[in-house]
């Protein structure tokens, strides 16, 4: 069952839904081989996932 995570740097009242049975998605994102991440908002990155977190 997914976790939320309370985000209040986002915006007021956000939060973020973590799925624990997937394991810890930041280090899922580290692992990536890719040079370029288009968030959801927010400026596009040209790099590994890695150097974000």
């Amino acid at each position: 069952m997914p976790v939320p995570v309370h985000t209040p740097w986002h915006t007021k009242g956000h939060c973020a839904y973590h799925p624990p049975c997937r394991g810890d998605s930041l280090a899922v994102i580290e692992r990536l081989d890719a040079g370029l991440v288009l968030p959801g908002h927010g400026p596009v990155h040209h790099g590994r996932p890695r150097r974000l977190l």
